[in-house]
């Protein structure tokens, strides 16, 4: 099954198959080499594995994958066509082809054979005009478009062959099966050896050979048939090749099953040689060298194991019959299940059944006596309303919530219990089976909100109102049943808009007003089924297509019909149609307003001037809204649901099976955004979300105040109000003549979810009597109790699935009474989506491993003379206090469900494993960031819940086409209420549910393995780990990040270096070089566009381009993320820094005794081919470039440590730990499960080679170009500027900054990261990387930008300040000769980022205040480049960024606007602010200078230096009127009483500092309070 749109998203699949089995009709079968596994396929696109090993049944639904020996495989395909493909196995692509010279023709079957004695393979073919063509290779053929012609070609009588195949024992003989007869041929001169017709009513289908003198042939009714060859046809024997007519091959056996039924279609049959394979140890009593395996259209496989028959057993009259060895069916493998699986609504089924039906019913069918239900035919879930709406086979529609039928059928709770749960309603109006359903408002808003629409066997379509169950209305247009049925396009005219289209069996197809109440359009005169519809809504066309290629193009206004059409202009008419989107939806969106105001003024038309005016303001609008872009991504909560339920049926007469999709994206959006809604933004600031205030507060340092003033006073020019605006235009327009006719110009402005349509507004104002009583319906009904609302609920249901129940009886306590999870009440049939949208389900029929282990066990506990045994459960807690009468059958379902949560769970798949545990711990996640202690069980919760249902149903009924006027308030569910509970928690009930989320994720994380400890336990796989590693959702991100570092650190070193020399491979080389944006702008500015606006090419070095590139849509993972094509590095050389070497432990290992068992399942599941697709290798080395790049900064080898205190040299100490992120360090936001990043210490016992160990650095420097490659790269269309793999690259470089500043151009590096933080512009908000909201693509990568920074800034100090230091120098020179370089300032990287770099200096002067002394002027340039000049003239150093005074030797004079810093290498640094100019002083002989400070007239600078024991005064002089050079000299120097010891221990920034008494008087104050005075 293909699923679409979600392929990329992380999606849980649930299936709830019913309690009777899918048809299966096998068209293919193939048998694994191992001979555990049968792998059959459908006709409608089904693949299910068959489990042989302990002669078990159906077991999976999977896909199917090859591998050839040495990496090389190739396919050989043959059809209605004359050439034979060669395609690789692995890339799919055409190699090369072969191709006839003499008499081309079809191929109808071909051979390859592989001669023992040589290295050739000889390929065999025959027509189907019965010509032998042979071609021979010698397999290492490259890729070529030129064809390989066949090396032999003979005609032989053999027409339309269906097989052909060479003896593998003698490589001589050939067989050939025809429909009417098998032949043997002499493959020397394909000479005819001897020939067997078919039998009576049968055709051949296929045959092999058994031996050399034995063949096996099977027909198309499902017999096999086994012959000996007679002596002229053996290459043994002397009798060969002598003709010999009467000889002919002898039967000597049948392969059938005893008392058949008659087959529909041909069934599959294939024959294997086990003795040919290379098996070892197969678990089976008896190894058995050959079987044949048949499917039929039953769904029944089948396999005979072909006995050794001596010659002497040949001789009898009666050929023996030999029935199948094993034998099994999905219907078979459902009767023999203990428990029968369960439905959707099964439970609700048996009660409904039951009950006899009401008189006020009397025209539905009454109720079989039998003891089955009927069957679900048809199924529609309403996600906004949460309730599943499923059609039967008697014609009664029941509706009912899907959280609490789910609940009923899966999790074991007080539900249980209740008589009347769920809530439904059963609506009868249909008098045969319901084909179809249709709830148009979630189509289309357009349609009402209470119209539900029903198809049904009786020709009939039914109107419902889904509120009150009543009938509405009754159409009756069709000659035939209803097959399908759905909503026209919003482009169509007004009355289109308001039906749906419906299809029937009689070829017929109708658009049905469900407004008017009729039938607006009935096109019936098609003569073949329907096989698709399209629409040109603009031409008012209707284009039906028939399964015989032919088109009916109708006219749905007048319903006549255009014109009718087949072949070429049928397909041309279709493929026209799917151009023809509607982009253009109003026709003139894009054309200029002021074309429109001119001819309405030239035309002195007042309504062309009226809508130029609503056109314009609408312009203006936007733009603003553009100006300041949003930051949260609100395209999810449109996208998707967190929960879809999918009817699932491929043959009409199956009953309807349902999948439940669990969008865990979707379900983390709609409760954070619950949450987020309830805080204010102070409460979001306070709580570490976002970072308003803070950057408000750097960007207020950076920008002038004169410059904000006159840009609001621009924007409140912009945001002029329509009204006026219009009143303006009113007032113009009759200033030169023009009246208005129809009143006022009013102008109104629709969000975006609201229609403007004149349709719409109709069915507003028609529907707007209606609104109070569809209230009234909304709050009376109680059964329509609107939990759906609360993804609470949904979230509940997926933990209780997802839990691993079982493995801690302490944390399943926790979860059931303090987190309120509840346990499964039976197995879980999971599913599993692939990237390209395939799914593939888990089977019910697997509990059959468990009913044999669990029978005896139940039967020996249970007692024999009572049905039912009643199972008490009691806890502690009052809140989960379970008692249930549970039948015995549940009772052995809920402990098979334990053992499977426990074990079997995390057995199936490594890929299962991986989603599941990145769901569970990215919602473990999200319950411990939400506010208050969220658990399931609490009654605040049902009251909160409440809240938010009333806000959600008051917004949702506004937004549609039936207003509200009053709150709605819900019914809140049963299940969740708790009458003992308080409704405040305590403080302390708050911090134990969050150990209790806590505990829970860290179960999952790191303890699963050792506490499952089973061999077959599937760990998670690393590569799908990496693609998630910058996931569009922060609580997935951070799930498969922490899953990632816990699978290497329990793989250990070994495991480590088997990924590394794994997937090094894959890591592509890039040259020294980085291509120049600006070079490549031009070839790149129309790249396509996506959220917020266009953003310049990063360009370091100069100023901002002007060339803009649009932002792509951001991508969920870097699953489908492309990586430009590597260039080839011919500098490919290990670089060995002397100070890499140095302090590089070569400890021993001390590894612990199961890392090797870690490793084990961990490198199993990365192997890698050599040859891959191009989409496919780019994937690779997407996951390779983030696998190495994780491995590096968690384990590589430490370059450098932490600086040193003392001096600015780097040590080689530990590094620190993670950065605390917003809010962490205040204790406001409770900390996520993480994983602790490993330390030197342990990284030296752990070196990879290429990472430093055994001194090898090339990984190190391969990984550290792809990442800068990947970050400082122009965008282009295969790798866009704001993609997961680009933030990726981000976020690695800033965790193993160290690793990859060797090799790295850091001043190119930190250009580019500030140029991402200063991409957003003016954010609405800051938000922290506590931000659970996904967000756009600028603000993810601005985001991620920033914590790359904090992270560079945090472990590197020093570079990040020298390297901003030599870019302010450098943009400094350049601003000075901005005419002669064309150079704007403003626009430059530096000066957008300033309010970034303030931050990051603000935070290294208060926690890194020993590596600022030592570059003290360097930080004091970047400060007074980034903060405003004006402002800083006006305010003073000391109030504008008050953090840099903390520094003694750092002062600032008001009077005479200078910037005195005196330095640790004892120069001075006085910096004019008037003039812009600097100077450096000499001042103490290269000793620390401890303080300075400038006297209150601002003529004189007082310095001291501790070391000298000296204080000097310095004297600036000027010329006459200030022209000149400005002049610093020593006027005086006086000795000062040396230090104390004990205030020199304080440090030279707490020491001592001067103080200016007047202009002549200065005090050197010590710490411990002495005062010293000096006059100058």
């Amino acid at each position: 099954m293909t699923i679409s749109n979600v392929s990329n998203q992380l999606i849980v699949p649930v299936t709830l198959w019913g309690s009777k089995s899918p048809t299966h009709c096998v068209s293919s079968l193939i048998l694994t080499n191992d001979y555990r596994t049968i792998i059959t396929g459908c006709n409608d696109g089904q693949i299910c594995v068959w489990d042989l090993s302990e002669d078990k049944k159906s077991v999976d639904i999977t896909s199917i994958t090859f591998s050839g020996e040495n990496n090389i495989l190739r396919y050989f395909c043959n059809g209605y066509y004359a050439e034979i493909l060669v395609i690789n196995g692995l890339t799919l692509e055409i190699m090369y082809t072969l191709n006839s010279k003499l008499s081309p023709d079809w191929i109808s079957a071909i051979h390859v054979l592989k001669p023992t004695k040589s290295q050739e393979e000889v390929v065999i073919g025959l027509s189907i005009a019965g010509i032998m063509k042979v071609w021979t290779l010698i397999g290492k053929e490259a890729p070529t478009s030129i064809p390989f012609y066949e090396n032999e070609s003979k005609p032989i009588r053999c027409l339309n062959a269906l097989h052909i195949t060479c003896c593998f024992y003698n490589q001589r003989t050939l067989l050939i099966v025809c429909a009417k007869y098998w032949q043997i041929y002499d493959v020397g001169d394909f000479a005819l050896l001897c020939s067997v017709e078919n039998r009576r009513g049968e055709r051949w289908s296929g045959g092999e050979f058994l031996s050399a003198d034995r063949v096996i042939i099977w027909s198309d009714v499902g017999k096999s048939y086994l012959y000996k060859l007679p002596i002229h046809c053996l290459t043994d024997n002397q009798e060969f090749r002598k003709p010999n007519t009467s000889n002919l091959p002898y039967l000597y056996a049948t392969l059938c099953i005893p008392n058949d039924k008659r087959l529909l279609c041909p069934p599959a049959m294939a024959f294997y040689n086990l003795g040919t394979l290379d098996i070892d140890e197969l678990a089976l009593a008896v190894q058995i060298p050959k079987v044949v395996i048949r499917g039929d259209s039953y769904g029944t496989v089948s396999l005979w194991t072909i006995p050794d028959v001596c010659n002497w057993d040949l001789i009898g009259d009666k050929v023996p019959e030999i029935a199948p060895t094993m034998q099994s069916s999905l219907s078979n493998a459902w009767k023999s299940m203990q428990a029968s699986p369960c439905g959707i609504i099964d439970t609700l089924l048996k009660s409904i059944d039951d009950q006899p039906h009401s008189s006020s019913h009397s025209h539905s069918k009454s109720h079989s006596s039998s003891s089955e239900s009927y069957k679900l035919t048809s199924s529609v879930y309403i996600p906004a309303l949460g309730r599943l709406v499923c059609g039967r086979e008697d014609g009664s529609i029941i509706i009912v919530s899907a959280n609490q039928t789910i609940m009923l059928q899966l999790l074991l709770g007080r539900h249980l219990t209740y008589e009347d749960w769920p809530h439904h309603q059963i609506l009868f109006g249909h008098s045969g089976r319901v084909n179809t359903l249709l709830y148009p408002h979630q189509l289309e808003d357009r349609y009402e909100i209470a119209h539900l629409v029903s198809g049904g066997v009786d020709f009939s379509v039914c109107l419902w109102d889904i509120f009150t169950g009543a009938l509405l209305h009754r159409f009756s247009v069709h000659a035939g049943e209803i097959t399908q049925m759905f909503a026209p396009p919003k482009d169509c005219s007004p009355r289109i808009l308001n039906c749906i289209c419906s299809v029937a069996s009689d070829h017929s197809v109708a658009l049905i007003s469900l407004k008017e109440r009729k039938c607006v359009m009935l096109a019936s005169r098609h003569l073949f089924p329907i096989s698709t519809i399209k629409w040109r809504p603009l031409d008012d066309f209707m284009i039906v297509g028939c399964i015989d290629g032919s088109i009916y193009v109708w006219q749905m206004e007048t319903g006549h019909l255009d014109r009718m059409l087949h072949g070429m202009a049928a397909e041309e008419i279709l493929n026209a149609c799917d151009g023809n989107t509607s982009m253009n939806t109003s026709g003139d969106r894009f054309v200029n307003p002021a074309l429109h105001l001119f001819r309405g003024l030239r035309h002195r038309n007042l309504a062309a001037i009226k809508q130029a005016a609503v056109r314009g303001l609408h312009n203006i609008s936007a733009h603003l809204q553009q100006q300041r872009l949003d930051v949260i991504d609100a395209s999810i909560r449109s996208r998707s649901n967190p929960l879809l339920i999918q009817g699932l049926r491929t043959n009409q007469k199956d009953q309807e099976s349902h999948i439940l999709f669990f969008d865990v994206e979707a379900l983390i959006v709609q409760l954070l955004s619950e949450e987020y809604d309830q805080l204010s933004p102070n409460t979001l600031e306070s709580r570490g979300l976002t970072s308003n205030l803070e950057y408000k507060r750097y960007t207020e340092m950076a920008s002038s105040p004169e410059t904000q003033h006159k840009f609001s006073g621009l924007l409140a020019k912009m945001k002029d109000t329509a009204e006026n605006a219009a009143q303006k235009i009113q007032a113009k327009a009759e200033s030169v003549g023009f009246k208005n006719v129809h009143g006022d110009i009013s102008v109104g402005f629709h969000r975006k979810t609201s229609t403007a349509s004149n349709a719409t507004d109709d069915a507003s104002s028609a529907s707007g009597g209606r609104s109070n009583s569809l209230q009234g319906k909304l709050a009376g009904d109680s059964s329509f109790t609107s939990e759906i609302h609360m993804p609470m609920e949904i979230a509940r249901l997926l933990m209780s699935l997802l839990h691993a129940w079982g493995l801690d009886p302490d944390l399943d306590r926790v979860c059931e009474m303090k987190l309120g999870l509840l346990r499964p009440l039976r197995p879980v049939c999971f599913g599993q989506i692939s990237k390209g949208g395939h799914m593939s389900l888990l089977l019910p029929t697997y509990l059959n491993r468990l009913d044999e282990q669990l029978k005896s066990k139940l039967v020996k506990s249970s007692k024999p003379e009572s049905g039912k045994t009643s199972v008490s459960r009691t806890k502690p807690d009052r809140h989960v206090k379970i008692v249930s009468t549970l039948p015995s059958n549940i009772q052995m379902e809920e402990e098979m469900a334990q053992r499977f949560t426990s074990k079997l769970h995390w057995e199936f798949s490594s890929a299962l494993s991986t989603n599941h545990l990145m769901s569970l711990l990215a919602m473990t996640n999200t319950m411990i960031t939400m506010q208050n202690g969220t658990t399931f069980i609490s009654s605040s919760f049902a009251e909160t819940n409440r809240r938010r249902l009333i806000r959600k149903l008051s917004r949702q009924s506004s937004q549609t086409t039936v207003p509200s006027s009053g709150a709605i308030v819900p019914t809140p569910p049963s299940t969740l209420m708790n009458d003992d509970d308080n409704s405040k928690q305590s403080p302390e009930n708050k911090k134990q549910i969050r150990d209790g989320w806590a505990v829970l994720g860290a179960l999952h994380c790191c303890l699963l393995g050792e506490l499952i400890k089973s061999e077959n336990f599937k760990r998670p796989m690393i590569e799908i780990l990496a693609r998630r590693w910058q996931d569009r959702c922060i609580e997935i991100r951070e799930a498969a990040q922490g899953l990632l570092i816990s699978e290497l650190r329990l793989a250990g070193s070994k495991g480590r270096r088997a990924i590394v020399e794994e997937w090094q491979a894959h890591l592509p080389n890039y040259t020294e070089s980085i291509p120049d944006a600006n070079a490549t702008q031009n070839a790149h500015s129309n790249s396509s566009g996506g959220v917020g606006g266009g953003v310049p090419i990063p360009s370091v070095g100069g100023h901002r381009s002007s060339t803009t590139i649009h932002h792509n849509s951001q991508p969920h993972s870097m699953s489908n993320s492309p990586i430009p094509s590597p260039i080839s590095d011919s500098n490919n050389i290990p670089m060995n820094p002397e100070n890499n070497n140095t302090n590089i432990g070569s400890d021993g290992e001390q590894e612990d005794e199961d890392e090797d068992e870690m490793q084990a399942h961990l490198t199993s599941s990365i192997k890698t081919a050599n040859m891959t697709s191009g989409s496919e290798g780019r994937r690779r080395q997407a996951t390779a470039i983030i696998l190495m790049g994780v491995i590096g900064s968690e384990y590589g080898s430490e370059i450098t440590g932490i600086e040193s205190s003392s001096s600015s040299n780097t040590s080689k100490s530990t590094p620190p730990p993670r950065p605390p992120r917003p809010g962490e360090a205040n204790g406001n936001v409770p900390k996520k499960l993480e994983i602790p990043l490993t330390h030197a210490a342990g990284r030296r016992k752990s070196l990879i080679e290429g990472f430093g160990g055994a001194g090898n650095y090339s990984l190190a420097r391969k990984t550290s170009k792809a990442l800068a490659y990947l970050l400082l790269a122009p965008p282009t269309p295969s790798l866009p500027y704001h993609t997961s793999l680009r933030r990726a690259a981000i976020d690695l470089i800033g965790r193993g900054f160290t690793v990859w500043e060797p090799y790295i151009d850091v001043s190119k590096i930190l250009m580019a990261l500030l140029e991402f933080c200063s991409a957003e512009g003016e954010p609405t908000i800051v938000p922290s990387q506590q931000f659970g909201l996904p967000l756009t693509p600028v603000a993810d990568s601005s985001r991620t930008a920033r914590a790359a920074i904090h992270s560079i800034t945090e472990v590197r100090p020093s570079v990040f300040i020298t390297t901003l230091a030599r870019e302010v120098t450098r943009y400094n020179t350049m601003q000075q000769q901005q005419q002669s370089l064309n150079f704007i300032p403003n626009q430059t990287v530096l000066y957008r980022a300033r309010p970034e770099i303030l931050k990051n200096l603000e935070y290294l002067i208060e926690k890194k205040q020993s590596i600022v002394y030592d570059l003290i002027i360097e930080t004091t340039d970047i400060i007074l480049y980034c903060l405003d000049q004006n402002a800083l003239k006006t305010r003073g150093l000391g109030e504008l960024f008050p953090t840099i005074c903390r520094f003694q030797n750092v002062t600032y004079c008001t009077s005479s606007k200078r910037v005195a810093v005196g330095a640790s290498n004892g120069n001075l640094a006085i910096y004019e602010l008037k003039t812009g100019k600097s100077q450096l002083i000499a001042a103490h002989s290269g000793h620390p200078i401890t303080a300075c400070a400038f006297a209150p007239d601002g003529k004189h600078l007082a310095s001291y230096c501790a070391e000298e024991n000296r204080v000097s005064f310095w004297l600036t002089a000027v010329g006459l009127f200030g022209l000149g050079k400005s002049q610093t000299q020593c006027v005086k120097w006086h000795q000062s009483p040396p230090m104390p010891e004990t205030v020199r221990q304080l440090g030279l920034i707490k020491s001592a500092k001067l103080v200016w008494v007047s202009s002549k008087l200065l005090i050197l104050l010590f710490a411990n309070g002495k005062e010293h005075r000096f006059t100058v």
